[in-house]
């Protein structure tokens, strides 16, 4: 088996996988519990919860823990819009290429009186920084822009566009979906000038079922649930213990080499564009690939098979043990187009040609290798079907 839809889903690391096996099969209580087992199930939230308010140098009470990225950003998002009174503050900013669960919680805000406004960004996918700077006013109560764009790994200069936002004067609250971000490319918060900023369990070789939002502490939040006040009474309900653990080892794991695994895995992607521009087929990269480092993400590439079926394409790969996907998981059931290739100008024709290849630190050359052998005579295949 070949994987290749890594910015997906992570496979479990195999030393996290243990850890939660041994877990598992010990006793451990309700963290909000009197006694001695709930007792250890709240101390390994709170190392987890110390974990990353070191990293992101806030404090422990900063860390909200979820279930997942996407509730994480609703939380941010709904969370400070239920604070706001549309008629004095009602602009929200942010991109078309946004990762759905950013969009559909801002389009149902736009339906509640306030105005949702995207920026202008190229055919890269990058956000026109002039744009941003023209449409800051004291009407706009939010801006969220992603860090790493998810189907085609474009990364955004974070960094700059809060410190736009600082030298705005207008207090602006600045939300940053980290989700393919985090454990791969370098990440500030405070230094940056990010105010709400979401990361996730199962991208960086977690488990699936843990999210956490990073908060500044200050702006107010409304929860979107009710009940024991957990997390800080901006998240109730009984966390999972062995969820949130899992995200805590798979965090120490990856950040520990992430400036290796980067390199690592930057080589391989170039050998894999090296190796897809010499296959006798029209190939279009959407993946920025300038010289610039950073430029985009190393653990995402975007490509369009031109001439051929996405989908079909996809199952063929399959069948000789190559996974990857069409695009962002939330909409590869859906069969709409990707509204982030339609954003960046591609044509339906290439949107329904595209399969995205995502790579992690367990990625191997050999993986690389076998895929770029294969790939000819399937796509000889293709072509003579359609």
């Amino acid at each position: 088996m070949i994987y290749f839809d890594n910015a997906a889903t992570t496979f479990c690391s195999p030393t996290v996988a243990e850890e939660l096996s041994c877990f598992f099969k010990t006793p451990h209580g309700n963290p909000s519990g009197a006694h001695h087992l709930a007792f250890r199930s709240s101390v390994l939230i709170k190392k987890a919860r110390e974990f990353f308010s070191s990293y992101f140098k806030v404090k422990p009470e900063q860390i909200i823990f979820t279930s997942s990225g996407t509730e994480a950003n609703n939380l941010a998002l709904s969370g400070l819009l239920q604070k706001e009174v549309p008629q004095k503050r009602k602009i929200i900013l942010t991109t078309p290429i946004e990762h759905s669960s950013v969009l559909r919680t801002l389009e149902a805000w736009g339906k509640r009186g306030f105005e949702l406004q995207f920026l202008k960004i190229n055919q890269e996918g990058f956000v026109d920084l002039q744009d941003l700077v023209q449409k800051l006013s004291s009407s706009v109560c939010l801006v969220s822009i992603m860090a790493v764009n998810n189907e085609i790994g474009t990364i955004q200069p974070i960094e700059k566009i809060g410190c736009l936002l600082r030298k705005s004067g207008f207090a602006i609250p600045f939300h940053v979906d980290a989700v393919q971000a985090f454990g791969k490319i370098p990440l500030e918060f405070e230094s940056w000038g990010i105010h709400f900023l979401t990361i996730s369990s199962h991208k960086i070789h977690g488990p699936i079922g843990a999210g956490a939002l990073i908060w500044d502490g200050k702006i107010a939040l409304e929860p979107l649930l009710f009940g024991g006040g957990q997390e800080h009474g901006l998240r109730s309900g009984t966390e999972s213990v062995g969820m949130i653990y899992g995200f805590h080892l798979a965090a120490k794991e990856i950040l520990q080499d992430q400036k290796k695994q980067y390199e690592i895995v930057l080589a391989l992607r170039q050998k894999f564009i090296e190796g897809i521009q010499t296959l006798p087929f029209d190939i279009k990269i959407n993946t920025p690939v300038r010289v610039e480092r950073l430029a985009s993400s190393p653990y995402i590439l975007n490509l369009s098979f031109r001439g051929c079926e996405s989908e079909v394409l996809l199952r063929m790969l399959e069948e000789e043990g190559i996974f990857t996907s069409p695009g962002a998981s939330c909409n590869a059931k859906k069969r709409k187009p990707s509204h982030v290739l339609k954003s960046i100008g591609c044509s339906d024709a290439d949107i329904f040609s595209a399969l995205r290849f995502s790579f992690s630190p367990y990625t191997q050359e050999e993986d690389v290798n076998e895929v770029l052998r294969i790939l000819p005579s399937v796509l000889k295949r293709l072509q003579a079907y359609q």
